[in-house]
């Protein structure tokens, strides 16, 4: 019986999988929108098991179950990571046909290394272990998963870069800097999860040589994502919105530049006494 799914999965030619094979397989994949909450980075949190990885905060997996008659508890509800697991793997076979099938098994193959099973409630309890003896290792916590930046030891380079240069500031200044850091990252990378892979594997640690809180630190960045979606046009439903009312942008900045400012001067303040209240 042919695989469902082989090394040469969606390359139907011989040029596609010369391409892959020979030049693209083993390139760093950028993943601006990846869903890791920052404070995870920030913390290096590590995963309980694969319920906590994979299905906690996946909305398509869990509009899949409620297509297939789970009940909320199940999907979202109080029942155990385990139950929530199951009644994931008795849904997964009715997604055939749907993208998730293909996700759901290149999820589970390209991280974890499960090849030559499909998750179904018979090979549940299998998948099941096998994936939380991997969460156990100290590689697939959440910095961890960054791992061609930390291979390559350039998370390490440049935090020694940049330890001088935050060395001696005061926490109020330093506070500043990362709200103005994270103000010209968001205006390049809109989505907030990939905005925190990017820059907490080094804001956290800058925080901790200058003594200041992480959580002031993601507060910096919550703050700076939120500001510059209200005008930013890379911000997708800003420039929908004013696409729809037939609002000119320049316009609009016009318009909303006061409060725009206003709202940034009041966050610098509160960014401000709160490096004064940790202190």
């Amino acid at each position: 019986m042919t695989p469902f799914m082989t090394e040469d999965f969606l390359l139907d030619t011989e040029f596609a999988r010369r391409l892959y094979h020979d030049y693209a397989k083993d390139q760093p994949i950028f993943d601006y929108h990846c869903h890791l909450p920052p404070q995870q980075i920030a913390e290096d949190y590590r995963f309980k098991n694969l319920y906590d990885i994979w299905l906690k905060g996946d909305h398509y997996k869990w509009r899949a179950m409620r297509t297939n008659g789970v009940a909320e508890r199940l999907c979202t509800g109080d029942a155990s990571d385990r139950e929530k697991f199951d009644a994931w793997a008795a849904t997964v076979p009715h997604t055939i046909g749907n993208p998730l099938y293909h996700w759901t098994h290149l999820e589970l193959r390209r991280p974890f290394g499960i090849t030559g099973k499909l998750l179904s409630p018979s090979t549940a309890d299998e998948i099941w272990n096998e994936c939380n003896e991997l969460l156990a290792q100290d590689n697939f916590s959440a910095r961890g998963i960054y791992v061609v930046m930390e291979q390559g030891v350039i998370i390490d380079t440049i935090l020694h870069w940049a330890e001088g240069l935050v060395t001696g500031l005061s926490s109020s200044v330093f506070i500043l800097m990362a709200y103005l850091v994270h103000i010209i990252l968001s205006f390049f990378i809109p989505s907030t999860s990939g905005l925190a892979t990017v820059s907490m594997p080094l804001m956290g640690p800058l925080a901790d040589f200058s003594g200041i809180s992480r959580d002031l630190v993601i507060t910096a960045y919550q703050s700076a994502s939120g500001w510059i979606n209200l005008f930013a046009p890379t911000a997708a439903h800003l420039v929908a919105g004013l696409a729809l009312a037939r609002i000119p942008y320049d316009r609009f900045v016009r318009w909303v530049l006061p409060f725009i400012i206003g709202v940034a001067l009041i966050t610098m303040g509160v960014l401000v006494a709160g490096t004064l209240l940790h202190g």
